[in-house]
């Protein structure tokens, strides 16, 4: 037996077949894209202009599609969640499902968006069994059932991946709708919603009307933001504000300019933080 082991240990292994890493796979996919005859492969790939021409949501412009709006680097998220910087921006909306606050343009924050039109969400606020009273009453529970297992849990409507995806995916094409909607496709009104919208989730929508709440709370936040005066200039009191110095500075220091060393080197490259830095 033991010379049975010994002779299979010492088997040649067989071939290892190493799955390509994200970036031989966009270098291969490019090189295919490169037998377009509108494209004349080169060398000096890496300077070709038409290889930075980066994907709608890197412009200024509308978001194509919801998959374009994007989220913040996480040193932006840190930044836009810390209460003391954004507690003086003024809320777009406050219902039962969200609180909505909107950093534009003008404050340095935005700088570490993904999108032109980018969005920030959290969940922690979300209440037990979706409701604050119903949750209140759960965690105060102390009649004769409260040894059954059900109520060792905490039941979090947003505590599964797949809940969280689908709040998310709700909000970005109703974003995504209202403001091709709501807003002309030229760069004077573009400008005016551009930014990052911050939504700080409370309840989950589960039947048709509380998603046509949700579409409409989000309605009037968009038209808030293009149309009513009086927010912006709140909007432009709160970025004059202590706490937004320096933030640019904050930005710079700790956002991350590329998910992989030397991206930028790569045929296709897309920025990840196309308003923060500059590229080639």
């Amino acid at each position: 037996m033991l010379q049975k082991i010994l002779k299979n240990g010492t088997k040649t292994p067989g071939p290892f077949i190493k799955k390509p890493s994200p970036i031989t796979a966009l270098v291969n996919r490019n090189q295919l894209l490169r037998k377009d005859p509108k494209y004349k492969y080169s060398p000096s790939y890496i300077n070709d202009k038409a290889w930075y021409d980066q994907p709608h949501f890197t412009k200024k412009a509308l978001p194509e599609k919801p998959t374009d709006i994007k989220g913040v680097d996480s040193a932006a998220y840190q930044l836009m969640n810390d209460k003391l910087a954004i507690k003086n921006f003024p809320v777009l909306s406050r219902n039962r499902f969200f609180t909505l606050r909107f950093v534009d343009l003008k404050n340095d924050l935005s700088l570490g968006r993904k999108s032109n039109i980018a969005y920030t969400f959290t969940n922690y606020a979300v209440a037990l069994l979706n409701d604050p009273k119903l949750g209140n009453k759960f965690k105060s529970y102390k009649g004769a059932l409260k040894n059954l297992p059900f109520f060792q849990t905490q039941p979090q409507p947003m505590g599964t991946a797949v809940a969280r995806s689908k709040y998310r995916k709700l909000v970005k094409r109703t974003l995504h709708d209202t403001l091709h909607r709501l807003v002309p496709n030229q760069e004077s009104d573009i400008a005016k919603v551009s930014g990052v919208y911050l939504f700080r989730f409370t309840a989950v929508p589960v039947t048709e009307i509380d998603m046509q709440e949700v579409k409409s709370e989000i309605d009037k936040a968009i038209k808030k933001v293009y149309l009513n005066a009086n927010y912006s200039k709140q909007s432009d009191e709160a970025t004059k504000g202590p706490k937004q110095t320096g933030l640019r500075t904050k930005l710079l220091q700790h956002a991350r300019k590329e998910n992989t060393l030397d991206a930028h080197k790569v045929p296709g490259f897309v920025p990840k933080l196309p308003y923060l830095f500059k590229y080639p």
